[in-house]
């Protein structure tokens, strides 16, 4: 298991860049009233591979950064470890679907590290990819959607350093602006 939320995340975020994705859609929503932390990342890539049963991820064969698909089965532990509950959706040519609901409180769920870092290299992962990003903390919420500032914009986002920082900054900008609703132990939802 990753020892932050992001990480995971961008792990799982990744495996869908490489397998082809144009888009994926990320959402992350603390809510403090309910207990709960719920994680979505969903994307419009070739799906699951034939064969490959997501009750055992480990069952797919290498990858091609040599992996064995570990991400599914950390995503998938990080659920069973906090008592929370994981769904994977896949459709061979209809891209894949996983969700999270976590026990905000349980001792075994990780901190959320850093969102922004995590949104920031998933959008500059390749020329085309549009990443729609979600964020809510309580009743602050947030959203950044590549498809809203064009193709064009986008690809100079991957291009320029300086305009690829100002993103950078923004989104952790716009995490510190969700409040101090998160729950958990102090720190969490913080990059």
């Amino acid at each position: 298991m990753q020892a932050e939320i992001s990480l995971q995340l961008l792990d799982l975020g990744m495996n869908a860049v490489e397998a082809g994705a144009r888009l994926i859609r990320l959402l992350v929503a603390e809510l403090p009233r309910r207990g709960e932390l719920c994680l979505l990342l969903a994307d419009d890539g070739p799906g699951l591979p034939a064969g490959m049963d997501p009750a055992d991820p480990v069952s797919s064969k290498p990858g091609r950064r040599g992996g064995v698909g570990l991400g599914l089965a950390f995503f998938q532990q990080l659920a069973a470890a906090t008592g929370g509950r994981c769904w994977v959706r896949s459709a061979p040519g209809r891209g894949t679907t996983l969700a999270a609901r976590l026990p905000a409180e349980h001792w075994d769920l990780p901190p959320l590290g850093d969102l922004p870092g995590t949104v920031w290299t998933l959008l500059r992962a390749r020329p085309g990819l549009d990443l729609a990003y979600r964020r809510r903390r309580g009743r602050h919420r947030f959203r950044f959607d590549t498809r809203e500032l064009g193709s064009e914009w986008m690809d100079e986002v991957r291009r320029n350093p300086l305009l690829a920082r100002a993103v950078l900054e923004y989104l952790q900008a716009a995490e510190r602006r969700l409040g101090d609703e998160a729950p958990g132990a102090p720190g969490r939802g913080r990059g």
